[in-house]
């Protein structure tokens, strides 16, 4: 036994270390979805918004509940609760990407925090308060998947640039247009947050934001999948590139694609990949 094992572990060894020395660029494929249904939920905030700390908080919780089926992205808008302010509020996480959504959408009419669940429409607007995303996760969990999405990232650090593959298949006949929306988030971002659970003037300056849009890989709005109906096993693949931004960190980055109808504006299915694991 010990004789037959020995080999077996120096191989092991010897792959571990192989391991260490891969250089890019780096493929990462997003893992197959098996059907499953996932969400998008839209956190609009702010750096200088007190309560938006909540908000994310709740998001946090809702994806521990649900492991890999709901995806975030934080849209940081407006000029009263995102503009870069003095000392430590010095940042912009404000986009184009993100500022064309909410004039859209009207998220931040009422103020922050609040966001979308898969782009609903509820009571006749879209932006649903964080106390309930919970709720319409749930709801929407339940439904059948109508389409799986697949990710392939191709990251070349020399460059800068990542090369997204984004393959859309659709499980069931769709009727209507669908459009295919590519974003870049980062996590773990070290940045001041106001934050009304701490004593004024409630700074909280080693708060992490994360899920934070960066840009758009195909426009604010995505484009065009299908001009008509879809059959069952209808299959879209879309190839983009994307250089990173010198501050933005290629290993807390993530390709986010979401397929929704553009009739509606519903989200029917969703997808999130690290650039590099």
């Amino acid at each position: 036994m010990k004789n037959n094992l020995l080999p077996f572990l120096l191989i092991v060894s010897i792959s571990f270390i192989s391991c260490d020395k891969i250089k890019g660029p780096y493929t990462e494929i997003s893992p197959d979805t098996g059907g499953n249904r996932k969400i998008l939920i839209e956190d609009f905030t702010g750096h200088r918004c007190v309560n938006c700390p909540r908000a994310a908080e709740a998001i946090k919780s809702i994806q521990q509940l649900r492991p890999g089926r709901v995806i975030a992205i934080g849209v940081h808008v407006t000029s009263q609760f995102a503009a870069p302010g003095s000392g430590i509020y010095n940042i912009d996480f404000r986009t184009a990407v993100g500022n064309s959504n909410d004039s859209l959408f009207e998220v931040s009419l009422l103020g922050l925090p609040t966001g979308m669940v898969n782009r609903l429409m509820v009571s006749g607007v879209r932006r649903i308060e964080y106390s309930n995303w919970s709720k319409y996760a749930d709801s929407l969990l339940q439904l059948p998947a109508v389409a799986e999405i697949k990710i392939e990232n191709i990251y070349t650090a020399s460059s800068r640039i990542v090369t997204s593959t984004v393959k859309c298949d659709f499980l069931t006949a769709m009727s209507g247009s669908y459009k295919l929306a590519v974003y870049l988030v980062e996590d773990s971002i070290p940045h001041a947050q106001k934050d009304n659970l701490i004593p004024a003037p409630s700074n909280d300056s080693d708060y992490v934001h994360n899920h934070v849009l960066r840009t758009s890989l195909n426009s604010a709005f995505g484009e065009l999948l299908n001009s008509g109906p879809v059959s069952a096993g209808g299959s879209f693949s879309k190839t983009y590139s994307r250089t990173l931004n010198a501050n933005w960190r290629e290993k807390k980055c993530a390709i986010v694609a979401f397929i929704y109808d553009d009739l509606t504006k519903e989200v029917v299915q969703a997808e999130e990949h690290e650039i590099i694991e």
